[in-house]
């Protein structure tokens, strides 16, 4: 597990031996940020991959999502890993001949892109309900690239053109080998993400339904939040599509109007009607409506006020950005037959990826998903560490004595350490059932040891690390890499 510094980011080398034959796969490369103090990380972690390995070959490079801190290391290092890369294993979201897939990504992308004008619209409205709604958006936005940075979609085109061989679109149900050895040593199941019959157009579609109603559902709401912000932004603007809103225009009375109406005359207060744009409205009752208001705005009424409710909008549309794409994980179990250990790694698969592996079917002779569950010996934590990237029915399936967790987390991280919105990285009572489940074999990218020293006698990781076989660290008080050998 490589360590990113003191930033989030995910990067897994594994090597497989036996004899002399070897083959070795790296699982992500990608750190949150595009600093140059994180590119020139990147581009350190790269250069000792290929130089440790045999002809600075890598067998099998995996991206298992479009998040910076899965890919964006394949663009910052690309002409060091260029020419390494036998061949380049994808999930099937990712596949350009995939018709299916094409049409979520395009409204993906539309959404990402929608939500990045958002962040632009809510930064000029003049308003106190914005305060942490930009933050929150540019999160997001930050997780895949803004425009004067690396985005993941640049990355994935960079790391799809890397490979020697064939790329490789890997959908749920397949097993895959890997070079040097055969089907009886070494299996890779690939888990996820589902292919749901949800996904499919309807038998006589409308030209704007699309294959996932949900994300579809999501891209007109950000396109009807943009309006909004547009025409609060600019009150003159008459372009907007009213009807896309709840309450069009005919329904609508202006706060505008109610102030004039608080600064007009006794006369004009006083009117059982009144007319206003034209006489084509009219308001029954003006002091009625007075009178509504300014118990509305009274200090006694302050706790029940709307008036920035409909921009929580915003945090429903990032999380769920966010969210789905973590969700379209590659998620790999790669099972080592004659011992039958197994190695998990869901990429960010929350609990819709997750729950789908139970339906996949495998061949005959081959495990079922419970089983690769139950053999699980080493899992590479979710999300690092985020609550709903575990999950509950899967962990307590891992009973193994020798299970090990690893969570390429860091304390550090400034999403972390905010004081106004902080990320729960690692979620506390995950991390807790970790450490109960692995006896305290849970190691992270911030653990720290002394220069030179054994992890396995560090005062940071328990005493049970001993019998996990967890290797002596470079020889440096930051150590590149945490590296443990398990027998297979």
């Amino acid at each position: 597990m490589y360590r990113m510094d003191d930033e989030l980011g995910d990067c897994f080398l594994i090597t497989f031996k036996k004899d002399d034959r070897v083959s070795t796969m790296l699982l992500d490369f990608g750190t949150f940020n595009n600093h140059k103090s994180s590119i020139a990380r990147l581009r350190e972690i790269a250069t000792n991959i290929t130089e440790e390995q045999i002809d600075g070959k890598i067998d099998i490079a995996v991206g298992t999502h479009q998040h910076n801190d899965h890919l964006n290391g394949y663009y910052h290092a690309a002409d060091i890993l260029n020419g390494k890369i036998e061949q380049v294993w994808l999930s099937w979201l990712d596949d350009p001949k995939n018709h299916e897939a094409n049409e979520v990504r395009k409204i993906h992308s539309g959404l990402h892109q929608t939500l990045t004008l958002i962040s632009k619209e809510l930064k000029s409205l003049k308003s106190d309900d914005v305060t942490d709604k930009t933050d929150i958006i540019d999160e997001m936005v930050q997780a895949y690239g803004d425009e004067k940075s690396v985005k993941p979609a640049l990355a994935m085109d960079t790391l799809k053109q890397m490979g020697r061989k064939k790329t490789q679109y890997l959908l749920p149900g397949k097993i895959m080998t890997i070079p040097s050895f055969s089907g009886d040593e070494v299996r890779v199941y690939v888990l996820g993400p589902p292919v749901s019959r949800n996904l499919l157009r309807d038998i006589t579609p409308g030209k704007d339904e699309s294959y996932d109603k949900h994300l579809s559902m999501m891209g007109l709401n950000s396109r009807r939040l943009l309006g909004a912000l547009k025409g609060k932004n600019n009150e003159d603007n008459n372009e907007r599509d009213e009807l896309e809103f709840p309450f069009n225009a005919e329904y609508k009375i202006p706060v505008k109007l109610i102030e004039e109406l608080k600064e007009g005359n006794k006369e004009i207060r006083n009117n059982e009607k009144f007319f206003y744009k034209n006489n084509e409205k009219l308001i029954e009752n003006p002091q009625a409506l007075l009178n509504v208001y300014d118990k509305y705005k009274s200090e006694d009424a302050s706790d029940r006020v709307i008036d920035g409710v409909w921009l929580d909008q915003v945090d429903r549309l990032s999380l769920f950005m966010d969210s789905y794409t973590n969700n379209s994980s590659l998620c790999l179990a790669i099972e080592l037959v004659q011992s039958g250990k197994v190695l998990l790694f869901p990429g960010d698969a929350q609990t819709g990826n997750w729950n789908s592996w139970f339906d996949v079917k495998f061949p005959k002779n081959t495990l079922t998903t419970e089983q690769l569950m139950e053999n699980t010996v080493l899992y590479k934590v979710g999300h690092h560490g985020s609550h709903n990237a575990t999950l509950v029915k899967a962990l307590e399936m891992m009973k193994r004595e020798d299970l090990i967790a690893m969570i390429p987390v860091h304390k550090k991280d400034k999403n972390i350490t905010s004081k106004t919105r902080p990320w729960k990285m690692p979620a506390t009572n995950l991390l807790k059932r970790l450490k109960e489940s692995t006896e305290n074999r849970v190691l992270r990218m911030d653990d720290t040891f002394e220069k030179g020293s054994d992890p396995s006698k560090s005062t940071t990781v328990a005493e049970s690390w001993k019998a996990a076989k967890l290797k002596k660290m470079p020889d440096k008080n930051e150590p590149l890499f945490v590296e443990i050998e398990l027998e297979g």
